[in-house]
């Protein structure tokens, strides 16, 4: 919907809304995160849903504090306690999201500088105690997320304008995966 929507416009704002709010709880709600799974097929919600952000991010309704809270519904989901560590392409479909996010030039360099911020606040399992499958998942997929964001805004042709700094602040979160 979030597609055809953009491609030949038909939804009322008050529609829109409605569809951004239910893609953001639902994307916050799902539990099962699994990609694809042997004997069903492609379940894929992350990656469908990032999807959805991507599209509305293009969308003529889009506002500023849309697009604020579909970054805010992003982190929250990638830092989210689930045992699953994403390995469909998830971070890059929700990559393309962030950029399309930003191509949009409404987002201040701050909100995307909180949004970084509120990743980086992830942090490996001390080693002293005991292995924690979902705290790892949740390292794993931001620094995933964040290698995938970093070489998408890096080598986007054109740049990407309404990034800012987001690149360097991205490099810079990316440097604590690195110790």
């Amino acid at each position: 919907v979030a597609y055809c929507d953009w491609k030949t416009p038909f939804s009322e704002p008050d529609e829109f809304d409605a569809m951004m709010t239910i893609a953001e709880a639902y994307f916050l709600t799902e539990r099962d995160v699994r990609g694809y799974v042997d004997g069903i097929g492609w379940i894929h919600a992350t990656a469908h849903t990032a999807d959805v952000f991507k599209f509305a991010a293009r969308n003529r309704h889009i506002t500023a504090e849309n697009l604020d809270s579909m970054l805010n519904t992003i982190a929250i989901k990638l830092v989210a306690a689930i045992p699953y560590i994403y390995t469909h392409s998830e971070d890059e479909r929700i990559a393309m999201a962030v950029v399309d996010i930003a191509r949009r030039e409404l987002l201040t360099a701050e909100q995307l500088a909180a949004f970084v911020t509120r990743l980086s606040a992830v942090t490996e399992r001390d080693q002293t105690e005991a292995f924690d499958p979902v705290a790892f998942a949740a390292y794993m997929n931001v620094k995933n997320f964040l290698r995938a964001l970093y070489f998408r805004l890096k080598f986007a042709d054109p740049p990407v304008a309404g990034a800012h700094d987001l690149v360097q602040r991205v490099e810079d979160a990316l440097r604590k995966f690195l110790a």
